[in-house]
């Protein structure tokens, strides 16, 4: 079978269907889950082909849709695990589904959870952030040391000595 989180589903605009075999899946946790809902007839674009699937509904969290083994034999997909591929027949040519590598383990908001969040009034804010790695400060980097190396000693000896001032 093939599952859809049931947060995401709401954005899909299909009715859910319920169907009269209850299914109960096991989770990695171990957590056992039942459930007799069925989304029929969704379309999953895949390389820019699209393909129809139906989706179980379940509370997934990080996920929006796994993909089940009756759907990858019913297309004959074969999983390349080494490469993190997943190759499709589809009709003369070969589909490669390619891992993302630019992801990260971070929750990313997908453009459909945007656009819900947009037409609810909520306020939303784009933020790439990257590791900058920037060289340490160099004595000819600043302008003033660099034009009187004789009064700015290469390695400092330490602090100054104390001494009395008078205003």
């Amino acid at each position: 079978r093939s599952f859809v989180d049931t947060r995401f589903s709401s954005m899909l605009n299909i009715n859910s269907v319920k169907i009269r075999a209850s299914y109960k899946v096991k989770f990695a946790d171990g957590r056992i889950v039942s459930m007799n809902t069925i989304l029929k007839g969704c379309t999953l674009n895949l390389v820019n082909q699209i393909f129809k699937i139906n989706l179980m509904l379940i509370k997934l969290g990080m996920f929006n849709v796994v993909i089940g083994m009756d759907w990858l034999v019913k297309h004959d997909a074969v999983i390349i695990c080494g490469e993190k591929v997943v190759r499709i027949p589809y009709g003369n040519e070969m589909l490669i589904v390619k891992s993302d590598k630019g992801m990260s383990r971070l929750k990313v908001i997908s453009c459909i959870k945007a656009r819900k969040y947009m037409e609810r009034g909520c306020h939303l804010f784009l933020a790439h952030v990257t590791k900058n790695k920037s060289k340490e400060k160099q004595m000819e980097d600043v302008p003033v040391i660099r034009d009187f190396p004789e009064v700015f000693p290469m390695e400092l000896a330490g602090l100054p000595p104390s001494r009395q001032v008078e205003f």
